[in-house]
C-alpha cells in the first residue's frame, strides 16, 4: 500500500455508525425527529438514508482487473477505519469530499466538536480503497460508471512506524491509538 492513492467513494447517511449518539441528540433537542436540516428534510428522514453498499463497484473493478490493494467501508470509528491494516502507515487526506447536511445539524446540535464528528461518524465518505496511482482516477470512472459518486482523497504512506490518519485540510489527526478495534 506504501505509494497508494487513496480513492473515496460518497455516501448521504449516517450508516449504522453513531445511531446511539443520534438518538441521544434527537431525545435533547425540542422537536426530536422532526427537526429540520438545512437540506429542508426532518432529523428522522436524514436518519432513514439507505446505507449505500458498495457491490457493483468492486464487481466493477473485478471485471475489468483494477487491482484494490485495500478497500474499507467507513463505518464505526469514522475516518480512523483509514488505518485498519495492521502494517503502519500514514493516510494523508487532502480532498475530504463535502459533508451532507445531517452531519452539520449533528455537529449543531450534539453539540460535537469537529475531530470528534470525523472520529464517529463517515462524514459522506462511506468507503475507501487504496490503489496505485496511475490506476485511480480509472477508479473512479469506474465508480462513476456504476453509479456512485468518487474522488481521489489523498495518498499511503510509510512514515517509519507511525500510523495516522491525517486530514490536512481541516487539521485533524488521528493516531494509531485512536482506534482501539
Amino acid at each position: 500500500c506504501d505509494g497508494d492513492a487513496i480513492v473515496m467513494l460518497a455516501s448521504s447517511g449516517v450508516h449504522t455508525n453513531g445511531l446511539t449518539l443520534c438518538r441521544a441528540i434527537a431525545d435533547r433537542t425540542p422537536e426530536g425527529y422532526l427537526e429540520k436540516v438545512s437540506d429542508g428534510r426532518t432529523f428522522g428522514q436524514a436518519l432513514l438514508d439507505a446505507s449505500v453498499i458498495y457491490v457493483k463497484f468492486i464487481q466493477a473493478c473485478q471485471q475489468q482487473n483494477l487491482h484494490l490493494n485495500y478497500a474499507v467501508h467507513m463505518t464505526g470509528h469514522g475516518w480512523r477505519k483509514l488505518m485498519r491494516l495492521a502494517d503502519p502507515f500514514v493516510y494523508r487526506v487532502e480532498t475530504p469530499g463535502p459533508v451532507p447536511p445531517v452531519f452539520d445539524y449533528l455537529m449543531q446540535a450534539g453539540p460535537i466538536e469537529l475531530r470528534e464528528a470525523y472520529a464517529t461518524f463517515n462524514m459522506g465518505a462511506g468507503f475507501a480503497v487504496y490503489v496505485k496511482p496511475a490506476d485511480a482516477d480509472r477508479c473512479v470512472q469506474l465508480a462513476d460508471q456504476t453509479g456512485y459518486t468518487a474522488w481521489r482523497a489523498g495518498t499511503v504512506r510509510r512514515v517509519g512506524a507511525r500510523k495516522a490518519v491525517e486530514i490536512v485540510p481541516l487539521g485533524i489527526t488521528f493516531d494509531a491509538e485512536t482506534l482501539q478495534v
